[in-house]
């Protein structure tokens, strides 16, 4: 996490967090979902949609390969024409479907669904970049991670220690509140579905369950050894006329997350609620690892209570039950960020501040504080945050950047230009960072500067608009007519939404006579 660009906080919308800059550890993304159970009506070869070397969304993206898919979706991997990132795009799987009519239903569920997920910011979930669609078939852009899940650490080293696991399941468990806390289900939480980041070794929660819901639908039943395992009981009820089915809650998602630790700390699927249903009983968690300590191992078996309302009733008191938040400044940390997320930053504060008691050199903690203050106006000690940061770690460039936005505000621009060179020093392609030294020239009046830094940030990134319009601003502010219609008709033509405000600032008053502008911001 870290803060936005200045040029926003000043012309455009105020001070943001925007989710498409990096967070405190640099975003992830999907790996292709494995299925591995089979049937006779999920066995259909999976079709590949978009080929090798096929530009989609009007250029913008250029498929690689397929890289999965199941029953379910399709998971392509591709590069954005812009940033020349990585990126995976998932889609449905037409073949899975009767109709036409079937299969547009689904998918406009699958599209309300990605838009739902693209709101849940969080480090450790997975991050939705946005919705496309080519002809007939939408698809939902994710950030592509190089990495492992948790059932392939598993199989690889075995059992995990206690501390390992749990550490895994608070961040999942902090992931999976966020989504709670929009009023959403995640419906397929099971180890396949925690990624561990190959560079940090984080948890990222990925895939959301409607492919489970889809196939729950066709088939009446679980085709996925690997996921029946993790469903709750209420998950198994087919919908029909004559028996109404269990509704599904945030307790659903607690009893697949409990599995998940019960697999994760005896390397054994836990036994499916269906068999349990039947009579059959759930071996202890201290069966398969008889050094696993009660507390944990109780905990699990109340997480997987088959009764809904046997079982806690949120993420949070479950995890209370063995891992409470005060003895751990990761929850504390993760906390802190679902605080922010939903701008209670002076709570958010107090959660870093319950984390630097139990782990005084915690760095993400002392930048991410940072935010909150700078977000409060309370420069100075954002300052003083960012300098505790630097001192454990110098080269967080993040840091160095939000240090400088502090400066900013403070009006100590020359300081603030040191500090985003030494966030440039360190990160050369941290366009962020160029854009935001290109405004403090801009303000300082060395607009020949301002322009090579943002010249700097459209080699990086050729589609921000933003430093399009900076410099179009810029340009104008100087007189130069031609330039600032040149650059402001490229930043309208990949945003419209400065059409209107450009015609709202005084900035452009000196060429608002001007015919070709009136034809620009539609006046």
């Amino acid at each position: 996490m870290r803060v936005g660009c200045l040029f926003h906080e000043v012309y455009y919308t105020g001070a943001r967090s925007r989710s498409s800059c990096p967070r405190t550890v640099k975003r992830v993304g999907i790996r292709p979902t494995v299925y591995d159970g089979s049937t006779a009506f999920l066995i259909a070869q999976v079709m590949a949609f978009w080929q090798a070397g096929q530009a989609i969304d009007n250029g913008k993206y250029e498929i690689r390969e397929c890289i999965g898919g199941g029953g379910f979706g399709v998971t392509y991997k591709a590069i954005a024409s812009g940033d020349r990132q990585v990126v995976a795009i998932k889609t449905l799987n037409r073949n899975l479907f009767k109709s036409d009519t079937e299969f547009d239903k689904w998918q406009t569920k699958f599209i309300n669904e990605a838009v739902c997920l693209s709101k849940c910011s969080h480090p450790h979930i997975v991050e939705v970049r946005e919705v496309i669609r080519e002809g007939n078939l939408w698809g939902m852009v994710m950030d592509y991670v190089e990495g492992t899940n948790l059932a392939e650490c598993v199989a690889d080293k075995g059992r995990l220690s206690v501390d390992e696991a749990i550490a895994y399941i608070r961040q999942a468990g902090a992931a999976l509140s966020v989504v709670h806390d929009k009023a959403m289900l995640h419906r397929d939480i099971k180890p396949q579905n925690i990624m561990l980041r190959a560079a940090t070794g984080e948890a990222i929660l990925i895939d959301f369950g409607l492919a489970r819901e889809v196939i729950f639908d066709q088939t009446q039943t679980f085709t996925n050894a690997g996921t029946e395992c993790y469903a709750a009981p209420e998950q198994y009820q087919p919908r029909t006329a004559s028996k109404r089915r269990t509704k599904l809650g945030y307790y659903s998602d607690v009893y697949a997350l409990a599995a998940t630790l019960y697999y994760l700390v005896t390397a054994e699927t836990p036994l499916p609620a269906n068999f349990r249903q039947q009579g059959i009983p759930l071996p202890a968690p201290q069966h398969h690892n008889p050094d696993l300590d009660d507390k944990v191992n109780d905990a699990i078996l109340t997480g997987m209570a088959l009764e809904p309302q046997d079982r806690p009733q949120t993420v949070a008191a479950w995890l209370e039950l063995f891992a409470p938040e005060n003895n751990d400044p990761i929850f504390c940390f993760d906390r802190g960020l679902d605080l922010y997320n939903l701008g209670r930053n002076e709570e958010a504060i107090a959660s870093y501040d319950k984390a630097l008691q139990i782990k005084s050199d915690y760095n993400a903690v002392w930048n991410n504080r940072g935010i909150d203050l700078s977000k409060l106006g309370r420069y100075e000690e954002a300052i003083a945050s960012y300098d505790k940061a630097l001192q454990i770690n110098p080269d967080k460039h993040e840091s160095w950047d939000g240090r400088g936005v502090a400066l900013f505000h403070l009006g100590r621009y020359e300081e603030a230009i040191a500090s985003f060179d030494k966030t440039l020093q360190i990160n050369p392609s941290d366009d962020i960072a160029w854009y935001n030294r290109g405004f403090t020239l801009d303000k300082l009046g060395r607009y020949g500067e301002a322009i090579a830094s943002w010249d700097k940030v459209l080699q990086i990134k050729p589609d921000k608009h933003e430093a399009w319009y900076a410099k179009a601003v810029c340009y104008a502010r100087q007189n130069n007519l031609e330039d600032a219609l040149k650059h402001l008709q490229q930043a309208i033509e990949l945003n419209p939404k400065w059409r209107e405000t450009a015609k709202n600032v005084s900035v452009f008053d000196n060429i608002r006579r001007d015919r070709r502008f009136r034809i620009l911001v539609g006046e």
